[in-house]
This record gives structure tokens, C-alpha cells and sequence, in this order.
């Protein structure tokens, strides 16, 4: 059975279903059946299709915790298309008898599958909107191999445990029931290439090549889909998620599969990518190809301050920052002249510095009161103050010199959006990887860059380094994480 349960579901009694909120545009029908299936024991694991790529499959996958299997489609005939059996054989018709349709989408994935002897699992069609004693006497005979039929009666809660009547009699081997997931979930497949798991000969005996996110993956990746369209505003600023996991946890995997589920579900929405540096981007572009198969002109991918480059306005024209060697020279000399005869050495002064600019822009008097908490190094009121006065000194120096330093190229754009000199572009899904090295002030822009009625801000990152591992909170870079982070396991 699936490993790595969300910790919270250890405290359900209902089944494990994924994705766990439904999409509202499901049809009517789908949505009933989705809901009677979530309130099923929690000795069921469920899986709705949802890869728009592949159409025309079942909509439901049902898994028993014993390896039963059952898949489910359903209809959305209405009572009045059903005709008689015997009536339907006397009648020269071209429609097509109740339920063919959703027996030969079933017949076709199970073909697909090629089951060995000995193995099996169940087919079902669902009818939500006929009675159970009108179903069953619109149908003209169950053939072997045919799925059964079960009426609106079965999405009620006096069905009870009416589910169990359709699993089969025996499990499924393990290996096939990743075969069948590997079919019904495709977006949560991951190529042998892009994993450094080790192969199983079990696996490779029964063509298992490929793998699967874990269910905690999966779950982080399918959470919150929903996303509203056009008018229909969301009840806050914007759709916040958050994933933290450690080194190896597939937090990255994590934010590759979900930009692309999300991108087959919206595909009209503008998409931006974001990290911090350019070899991470780079592999997450060719990992994100390899998935996709090309790279949509509508996800942008950028890091963050080759993002800010290439929205610069053309006046006043981009300048190119300081090169490390020269900026370090610069901050030398201006800590020789204002700091040498304090205990702050020219390392604290600088990344002092450049902890000041990654900040909201804060006057004098903010600055001598604010909260450092995880710098690592304490300040006093009067050590403060000079150390601003020095970050004024350099601040001078740069202008004097018509140069830069990288923590002015965010602040720049920062102002020139206050001051309407720029326009910002404006994004329907942003996505944030290794978040923990991203500064507050990144993170105020990026809040400006969504959609103020339909944006989704999704971020991962690694709670034991960054400003994370310092000890500092979402709130500090003015997130409201409660109720919105989900931690991986490795």
C-alpha cells in the first residue's frame, strides 16, 4: 500500500483520497461520486484521474488496503434515457445501449494493462442519476469481463459499506498494482532518468521502469488545484502553499510535477518559475522538457535577479552590478574609514549590509530598532548607528562611482515600481524553489507580480538552511504560512 502518509492522516477515519479537495469543475455527477467516496473507511486509498492529457479513462481508482482493486466510471445518463432491456431489444435503435460507452473506456484500460493469470481487479459504472432497480432493468445482460452497475442508491450514506460488494474476491500482486497507477496517474510518473533510486529485479522482471512519487509527494503536489478563473475572486490576496522538506525529500520534483499538472489544467494561465541561482534553473528547465516533452511559452523561468534584469525598464538604463573582488575592495575601504575603531569587523560590516538592502527599505531610526533575530551576531543601539552611517558611506561611494552592488538591483526595481516608473508583469501561478535563501524584499515583489483576484504562490524550501536554518519565520518575509505548510519526509 502507499507509504508516507501526510502526518495528519493518522487521525482520520474516512478514506485517503488524492487529490483531497475536488476540482469544482468536475461534472455534477463525477463530484457526487468523488464526495461518497471520500467518506468510505480510511482502509480505502483513492485516486481520481486527473491528467488532462489522457482522455477517456475511468475516473476513479479504489484501492483496499488488502490490494483489492476496483476501478470507476462514471455516467451522467439521466432516468429518461434509460429504456427497458427487453423493450431495447425489440426496438430498431442507433443509440447506443446504457452504459457501452463507459464499459469500453473501462474494457480498453484494463486491456491496456495486460493482467497475467492470476492477477485481477473489478470495473464499475456508477449511474448518480438512476435508481438502482431502473439500472439494473436497463440492462440487457453482464458478459464475462463486463463491469457491474450500481445506482444512485450507492452514493448514499445508507450505502454504508456497499462499496466492498465490488472489490474482487482476491488482491492484486503489489507490482501490478503499480502497473495500474503507473497507467491511471501518469502526472506523478517519474522516468527512470530522473531518479537515483536503485533497480529492483522484482520490478525490472515485471517491466517497472519507472517510478512513482511517494504518496506524501503526491499528496503536496495534487493539494489546493482549484485554482479560480476570471471573475471568481479568491477569499484572500492570494493562494498560498508552502512545502518544506531537507536535502533528498523531491522538493524540487515536487514543484516540476506540480507546474505541469498545473499547466494541463490551466493552460491559458501566465506561469513564472523563480530560484535563486542559474545551474539550479538551468536543470530544473531540462528536467521540466524531459517531463513535458518542450518548454510552454507561457512559463517563464527565471532567477530572481535575472528576472529583475530582464525587466528593467530602459530608463534609467540597466547598470552592471560590481563584480565580488571590486565590491569587496569598495566595502574594505569604507569600513577602514568609519568601522576600524570598532569591534565589527569588515565581514559583519558587510554582510550586515548586505542583510540591510534584502530588506524592505527602513530609514535610520527603523533600522536602530528593528528585529535581527537569526543574524548571528548582536548590535547595540550605538553599534547600530554606525554601521548605518557606513552603509550610507558606501551607498555614496557606489553612486559616486556609477556603479552598483546585486542588492541594489532589487531595491532599484523595488522603488521604480512605487514610483509608477516601471509596470510589473503580472503572473497567475508563481512558483519559488529553495525559498529558504530568498530575501523579504524578493518576496514583497513577487507578492506584487500575482494576480491580485486568481494568483497562486507556491514555494519549497528547506527549513534547515537560509534564513529558515537561522531561526526566522514566513511571517518575516510577511507570509502567513499558518494552516499553509505541508513538511516532506526524506
Amino acid at each position: 500500500m502507499p507509504d508516507h502518509h501526510p502526518p495528519e492522516w493518522g487521525f482520520k477515519l474516512v478514506a485517503h483520497i488524492l487529490p483531497d479537495t475536488p476540482p469544482t469543475s468536475l461534472p455534477g455527477e463525477v463530484l457526487r461520486v468523488f464526495r461518497a467516496l471520500k467518506v468510505l473507511p480510511d482502509s480505502f486509498f483513492i485516486w481520481h484521474h486527473l491528467a488532462p492529457w489522457q482522455p477517456n479513462m475511468p475516473d476513479f481508482l479504489v484501492l483496499h488496503e488488502d490490494g483489492r482493486t476496483l476501478l470507476v466510471k462514471v455516467s451522467s445518463a439521466a432516468a429518461s434515457q434509460v429504456t427497458p432491456a427487453a423493450q431495447f431489444l425489440l426496438l430498431e435503435s442507433e443509440r447506443a445501449p446504457l452504459g457501452a460507452a463507459e464499459a469500453r473506456v473501462l474494457a480498453d484500460f484494463v486491456g491496456a494493462l495486460k493482467l497475467p493469470v492470476g492477477q485481477m481487479l473489478e470495473t464499475l459504472v456508477v449511474f448518480p442519476n438512476i435508481p438502482e432497480a431502473q439500472v439494473q432493468a436497463g440492462r440487457l445482460e453482464r458478459g464475462a469481463g463486463d463491469p457491474a452497475w450500481a445506482g444512485k442508491e450507492l452514493l448514499t450514506p445508507e450505502a454504508g459499506d456497499g462499496w466492498t460488494r465490488f472489490l474482487p474476491a482476491v488482491k492484486l500482486d503489489s507490482i501490478w498494482v503499480e502497473k495500474v497507477r503507473q497507467r491511471f496517474t501518469p502526472e506523478v510518473v517519474i522516468p527512470a532518468e530522473m531518479t537515483v533510486r536503485p533497480p529492483v529485479e522484482r520490478r525490472m522482471e515485471a517491466g517497472l521502469t519507472d517510478y512513482l512519487l511517494d504518496y506524501n509527494q503526491e499528496w503536496a503536489v495534487k493539494a489546493d488545484l482549484d485554482l479560480p478563473e476570471g471573475g471568481q475572486a479568491l477569499t484572500d490576496d492570494f493562494r498560498l502553499n508552502i512545502i518544506n522538506g531537507v536535502a533528498g525529500s523531491g522538493k524540487t520534483l515536487i514543484l516540476l510535477y506540480r507546474l505541469r499538472l498545473l499547466y494541463h489544467l490551466y493552460p491559458k494561465k501566465r506561469f513564472l518559475v523563480l530560484t535563486h541561482n542559474r545551474p539550479l534553473s538551468h536543470d530544473m528547465q531540462g528536467r521540466f522538457a524531459r517531463l513535458e516533452g518542450s518548454l510552454p511559452e507561457n512559463i517563464e523561468w527565471r532567477t530572481f535577479n535575472g528576472w529583475c534584469y530582464h525587466h528593467w525598464p530602459q530608463e534609467p538604463a540597466w547598470i552592471e552590478p560590481l563584480k565580488l573582488a571590486a565590491r569587496r575592495r569598495l566595502v574594505e575601504e569604507i569600513w577602514r574609514l568609519c568601522l576600524k575603531d570598532t569591534p565589527i569587523p569588515a565581514r559583519m560590516f558587510e554582510s550586515e549590509t548586505d542583510w540591510l538592502k534584502d530588506q524592505i527599505p527602513m530609514n535610520r531610526e527603523t533600522y536602530l530598532t528593528v528585529d535581527r533575530r537569526g543574524r548571528g551576531f548582536g548590535l547595540n543601539t550605538e553599534q547600530r548607528g554606525r554601521v548605518y552611517d557606513a552603509i550610507l558611506a558606501y551607498q555614496k561611494a557606489l553612486e559616486t562611482r556609477h556603479v552598483l552592488d546585486w542588492g541594489d538591483v532589487p531595491r532599484r526595481l523595488w522603488q521604480y515600481a512605487e514610483s509608477g516608473k516601471v509596470t510589473l508583469p503580472e503572473y497567475d501561478v508563481v512558483l519559488a524553489d529553495e525559498a529558504q535563501f530568498f530575501a523579504p524584499l524578493w518576496v514583497r515583489i513577487i507578492q506584487k507580480l500575482l494576480n491580485p483576484k486568481t494568483g497562486h504562490l507556491f514555494i519549497v524550501a528547506d527549513p534547515t538552511q537560509g534564513f529558515l536554518g537561522r531561526g526566522a519565520s514566513w511571517k518575516s518575509l510577511g507570509l502567513n504560512a499558518h494552516g499553509r505548510t505541508h513538511q516532506l519526509r526524506r
